[in-house]
């Protein structure tokens, strides 16, 4: 996630939604006071190698890390420089407000990426699919949505709070790049990020590259299962099967 003061946005980093490339690009226009919290080594790498600011300014302050740690402990840490995250990677907006304050998130704009939920189940499957090597006892995809409810739903979580979208903007996967547009427009960025956006490939794709290879997985029970698990960003957002 990041905090721009200099842009005064936050970005509020959702899960299977293109999120780290666009994470990557927000950073270009990131200043020294800005808050970035870190990804994985690879896309670390890539944000290097792009010449774009890294990880600064998410971990606790010397006094924080006392006042939750103790002294001993505070100290220790301190002195090791290893200070704790007040950020972290997939912070939800409720936990950014509480940390920025009502007046830091009420003045800036505040933003994140939402994407089909059946779609994004699927990148999902397919994501742990590869890094599981492709064995064959891998479990069929209803399955996997059975063990995964509690993260298929996680998104819903990320950008509201019971029930209320918390967020100003919420830029659709499938429109991303006239959304990311608008909102760069909006932000007063010097360039359109989705324009940024082209130039990063974080995370890569896992799954087969045709829609009907993709969409074969959505058979009667997997509908009905996702519809259940994502019921409130489907009602909210319209969303609906794809073919």
């Amino acid at each position: 996630m990041i905090v721009s003061h200099r842009h005064r946005f936050i970005f509020v980093k959702t899960i299977k939604t293109g999120g780290t490339s666009l994470e990557i690009a927000l950073s270009k226009f990131c200043g020294p006071e800005d808050v970035i919290t870190p990804i994985s080594r690879d896309d670390e790498e890539t944000r290097r190698g792009l010449g774009f600011r890294g990880p600064q300014h998410y971990r606790q302050g010397f006094a924080e890390c006392v006042s939750r740690q103790g002294l001993v402990r505070g100290l220790y840490r301190g002195v090791q420089g290893n200070l704790p995250p007040r950020f972290y990677n997939h912070i939800s907006a409720p936990e950014i407000r509480a940390l920025v304050g009502e007046r830091t998130w009420s003045d800036y704009r505040t933003f994140t990426v939402v994407r089909n939920p059946y779609d994004r189940a699927i990148s999902f499957y397919y994501h742990e699919k590869k890094l599981a090597g492709e064995r064959g006892d891998f479990p069929s995809f209803a399955d996997f949505l059975r063990k995964h409810a509690s993260h298929l739903h996680a998104n819903w979580e990320k950008y509201t709070e019971r029930g209320a979208v918390l967020v100003d903007d919420l830029v659709r996967y499938e429109e991303l790049g006239p959304d990311l547009a608008s909102l760069s427009e909006r932000l007063g960025l010097p360039e359109n990020v989705h324009d940024v956006m082209k130039s990063i490939s974080a995370k890569g794709s896992f799954r087969p590259s045709t829609a009907g290879d993709r969409y074969s997985l959505l058979d009667d029970e997997s509908v009905g299962l996702l519809s259940l698990l994502c019921k409130p960003e489907i009602d909210l957002l319209g969303y609906r099967v794809p073919r």
